[in-house]
């Protein structure tokens, strides 16, 4: 099973999570959990609903107790549509209990006791301690979540207005939101601090996106997917959805504990190619190293499945010339001046140790 490292901390001590971590825009796992009666639940019993999973180590300790009612009392007020699921490792009888003394009638608890189904597929289960790890993950009608958050310190509790800030902006008309990372702003250390995070993730996108959202505001592009938006805009509209697509891409890429070198389909067309890795890597960092200005430096692969390294300037992205983008390194100073300043070279080199080819092979299957 896979482990996840440097994403949650308990009173300051690392844990490992165990199982496959979900993000936004990826279909939502089904899995099996029993309710308070020992009755089989499934996810894709709401199927048609947007669903709110709420993850939590125990009922009974205080923070979790919060978690429970926070949710239980704005799931009262969210309509039929919208399901709220709180799942934890208890066993169903201290869920019957707590949901009875506690008058949670709006959320459906549920133990991953039995199945272990959500904990592994969600990753969300801590190693060696039996428990979940805290966070909210949200799954619109269609199956395809649209917030994951896996919170870095799980005695703390979960961002409750983000998570639903996410939902209601999705409900109306789709806005665009700042996606939780996948990793504590501090893992990737030290070859991208957690200042560089603050700013290029926390600032620089949150205003790509902010301007996306005023400009859309009229448009016949509002509500369209974010692609959708990039193949059919211009100017300003076009710049600003192709630098939040261009930027969640790259954060999503990274990795504290990245898989370092591909395998089977995806190195094999590396090697038909550049003949083997290395030529690749070279070729690769040549390209971004070079690239005049601001911008970005690609792999993708063409509608034949060739791979094929892109340079493009400002917002341009792949996309608007019909390859699917697979892999990328931001150049523009902002990804990087707070640790390098000036010196781009440095910053690729030490990138490569971040860039998690699972990921880039998940591309390339077209998962």
């Amino acid at each position: 099973m896979k482990e996840n490292y440097n994403v949650v901390t308990l009173k300051g001590t690392p844990l490992i999570l165990l199982g496959e971590m979900v993000s936004e825009g990826k279909i939502a796992p089904d899995f099996t959990a029993t309710d308070n009666t020992g009755k089989e639940v499934r996810l894709s019993d709401f199927k048609g609903k947007h669903i709110i999973i709420t993850s939590f180590p125990s009922i009974n300790t205080p923070v979790c107790a919060t978690q429970a009612r926070r949710f239980n009392i704005k799931a009262s007020s969210l309509g039929d549509d919208i399901v709220v699921l709180g799942i934890s490792r208890d066993s169903q009888e201290d869920l019957h209990k707590f949901c009875a003394a506690e008058g949670i009638k709006s959320v459906v608890t549920l133990s991953d006791r039995k199945y272990g189904d959500f904990g592994e597929r969600y990753g969300f289960l801590v190693k060696d301690k039996d428990i979940l790890a805290r966070g909210t993950v949200i799954v619109d009608k269609d199956g395809e979540i649209i917030y994951a958050e896996y919170v870095p310190e799980i005695t703390d509790e979960p961002l409750y207005e983000k998570a639903l800030e996410a939902l209601e902006n999705h409900l109306l008309h789709n806005k665009f939101t700042l996606k939780p990372l996948p990793y504590a702003k501090n893992a990737l250390a030290p070859y991208i601090s957690a200042e560089t995070i603050d700013f290029h993730y926390g600032k620089h996108l949150q205003t790509y996106i902010n301007n996306l959202n005023n400009l859309l505001d009229g448009s016949p592009l509002k509500g369209k997917p974010l692609k959708e938006i990039i193949l059919h805009s211009e100017g300003a509209m076009f710049n600003n959805a192709a630098q939040v697509f261009n930027h969640e891409f790259y954060f999503e890429t990274l990795s504290p504990t990245p898989k370092t070198m591909p395998q089977g389909a995806l190195m094999e067309a590396i090697e038909e190619r550049w003949d083997n890795f290395e030529n690749f890597k070279k070729e690769f960092s040549a390209a971004a190293i070079s690239l005049f200005g601001s911008g970005w430096t690609w792999l993708a692969k063409d509608k034949e499945g060739v791979l094929h390294i892109i340079k493009s300037s400002n917002a341009e992205t792949p996309l608007t010339a019909g390859y699917t983008p697979l892999m990328t390194i931001d150049v523009w100073e902002h990804a990087y001046y707070i640790d390098y300043r000036n010196r781009r070279a440095e910053y690729i080199d030490r990138i490569w140790n971040l860039l998690d080819w699972k990921t880039v092979e998940e591309r390339y299957a077209g998962l």
